[in-house]
C-alpha cells in the first residue's frame, strides 16, 4: 500500500501542472508531415510525435550503425509479443508506438533485473509494480509476467499522461519518477521537454532515455529503411486463467493435462520455482484454452492433503457498491469502459449492488489468420489500402467503417480475402444504416442473423 504522502504529492503535481500554461512543442524539430489526403482525427493522447533534433539523430545513428546486431535481435524477439501488447496498448486508448518502451527497458526480456531492483519487460521496481496491481512475493513475481505487467504498464503510462498531458515528459517520468519530472518542471518554468533537456534539468539517464525510445519507434516502423530485416510474423498462444490449488507443480500438471513442459513453463514465468505458492488454498494459472473438462478430472487429485488456508486476490475483482456506475468503476481501476465491458461480458451499463465484477484479463486470445494495422500520422484509408492491396471499399466493410474517418491509433483490419463480415453495433446504428454500408438488404441481415424483429442492441455482432 502506498503511503498517503505520496499519493498526496501526486494530487499536489496533477494541480499544479494543470494550472500551468501550456507550452508549445518545438514546431522546427517535429518531421513535417504531407498534405492530408482524407479526414483523419487527430488526438494528442492517441499519438507520439517523431522529432528529428540532434537528440534523437543520435540514436538512430547509434542503432543503425554501431548497434545494429543487438537492435535486430530486439526486433526479433518483441514480435513475438507484439499483438499482444499493441492490443492491449489499443484496449486502453494509448499510443501504439509505447509498444517499444520494453525494447528500450529490457529488449523485451521477461528475466531482466536492473541494479536498481527493476524487473521484467517493463522494468517495474517492486513498489510501483504492487501499485499497480502485480504480486511480487518470494515464489512469484508478476513483473516477468507479459500479460499482467501490460495491463499495469498501460494503467501507469495512463496515470502519468494524466498528470502532464505530454507523452515525451509520461515517458521521462517512467523512467525517473513523476516528482523529479515535476520538480525540473518548477525550476524551469517550463512544460517543454527538450527546454529541460537543454537545461540539463533531468537526470542524464533521462535526458537520453527518451530520445533513445522515439529513435527506436521511428526505426522500428520503418526497418526496411534502415536496413533492418523484417521479423517473420509469429504471435504469442491463445491462453486463460485456471484456478489450480496451491503448491501444484507446472510439471506434474502437464504431465497430467498432455501439455509441453516447457510451453507451461513460458507462459507462466512469473513462478519463480515452476510451483504455485503452498501457502494459497488456489492460485490463478495461465494454460491453452479449452482445459476445463480436463482441470475436472484432474483437480481431486491436485486437492488431495492440501488444507491450506486461501488469501483473496483482491486485485482481480470489484465488488459493485450503491451508487456506483461503469464508468466510475472504470476510471477508478484505470481501466478502459470498453475493456470493462468485454471481459465482464455486460452488453448494457446495468449494474446492481453486490456484484462481482473483473478487472483483469481472463485470457489473451490472438486472432488466428488476421492482419491490423495501427493508424500514424497523416494515414488515411486509400494509403492503408494501397498499401495492403486491398480496395477501400473491402477495407470499409471490413472494419465497419461507415465514413473515411480514421484516428491515429485506431487498429485497422487489413486481412485478405474475407467473405463473410462481421460488424460490432455502435451507439446511433440500425438495420437499414448497416445494410447500406454492405451493399446488402435489411431482410437478408436479419435472416443470416435469426433476427425476428430489427431490434439490435449496442455491441451485438452481426454476420453479413
Amino acid at each position: 500500500m502506498i503511503k498517503l504522502i505520496h499519493y498526496s504529492f501526486f494530487l499536489l503535481s496533477f494541480l499544479f501542472l494543470s494550472s500551468c500554461a501550456s507550452s508549445k512543442q518545438k514546431e522546427n524539430s517535429e518531421i513535417k508531415p504531407k498534405a492530408k489526403k482524407s479526414k483523419i482525427v487527430n488526438s494528442n493522447k492517441h499519438e507520439i510525435n517523431f522529432y528529428q533534433n540532434k537528440h534523437v539523430k543520435k540514436w538512430i545513428e547509434y542503432f543503425t550503425v554501431k548497434d545494429k546486431e543487438r537492435f535486430q535481435r530486439f526486433i526479433d524477439k518483441g514480435d513475438y509479443y507484439k499483438e499482444l501488447i499493441q492490443t492491449q496498448l489499443e484496449e486502453d486508448e494509448l499510443p501504439f508506438l509505447l509498444y517499444y518502451l520494453p525494447l528500450i527497458e529490457s529488449g523485451f526480456n521477461h528475466r531482466a533485473h536492473s541494479h536498481a531492483g527493476a524487473v521484467g519487460p517493463w522494468q517495474f521496481i517492486r513498489g510501483t509494480g504492487r501499485r499497480y496491481g502485480l504480486s511480487v512475493n518470494s515464489y512469484i513475481d508478476e513483473r516477468r509476467d507479459p500479460i499482467l505487467s501490460t495491463e499495469a504498464a498501460t494503467k501507469y503510462l495512463t496515470d502519468l499522461y494524466n498528470v502532464f498531458h505530454s507523452w515525451e515528459l509520461a515517458i521521462a517520468a517512467y523512467n525517473c519518477g513523476e516528482i523529479r519530472v515535476l520538480r525540473a518542471i518548477m525550476r524551469g518554468k517550463t512544460r517543454d521537454f527538450w527546454t529541460l533537456v537543454d537545461k540539463k534539468l533531468l537526470p542524464r539517464e533521462t535526458r537520453n532515455y527518451v530520445p533513445k525510445f522515439l529513435a527506436a519507434a521511428y526505426i522500428g516502423e520503418n526497418l526496411e529503411k534502415f536496413g533492418f530485416r523484417v521479423p517473420e510474423s509469429q504471435s504469442y498462444p491463445d491462453v486463460e486463467l485456471y484456478e489450480v490449488p496451491g503448491g501444484t507443480q507446472l510439471k506434474y500438471l502437464a504431465k497430467n493435462l498432455n501439455l509441453s513442459e516447457d510451453e507451461l513453463n513460458k507462459i507462466n514465468p512469473s513462478l519463480k520455482y515452476k510451483k504455485t505458492p503452498f501457502w494459497l488454498k488456489s492460485y490463478s494459472l495461465w494454460l491453452p484454452p479449452d482445459q476445463s473438462a480436463k482441470l475436472a478430472v484432474l483437480l481431486p487429485k491436485l486437492k488431495k492433503n492440501i488444507n491450506q488456508r486461501q488469501i483473496a486476490n483482491t486485485s482481480r475483482f470489484y465488488k459493485v457498491r450503491r451508487d456506483d456506475n461503469l464508468l466510475n468503476i472504470a476510471r477508478r481501476n484505470k481501466i478502459s469502459l470498453n475493456k470493462l465491458k468485454r471481459i465482464n461480458n455486460i452488453r448494457g451499463s446495468r449494474i446492481y449492488p453486490g456484484q462481482k465484477l473483473v478487472l483483469r484479463s481472463k485470457g489473451y486470445k490472438k486472432v488466428a489468420g488476421k492482419k491490423f494495422y495501427f493508424v500514424k500520422k497523416n494515414d488515411h484509408l486509400s494509403k492503408i489500402a494501397r498499401r495492403y492491396h486491398l480496395s477501400v471499399r473491402y477495407l470499409k466493410k471490413l472494419n465497419g467503417l461507415h465514413s473515411n474517418q480514421i484516428y491515429i491509433g485506431q487498429k485497422i483490419d487489413v486481412s485478405d480475402g474475407v467473405k463473410v463480415f462481421k460488424y460490432k453495433v455502435r451507439r446511433g446504428d440500425n438495420l437499414h444504416k448497416i445494410s447500406r454500408l454492405y451493399n446488402t438488404s435489411t431482410y437478408r441481415i436479419k435472416r443470416k442473423n435469426a433476427l425476428r424483429n430489427s431490434k439490435i442492441f449496442v455491441g451485438q455482432i452481426l454476420k453479413i
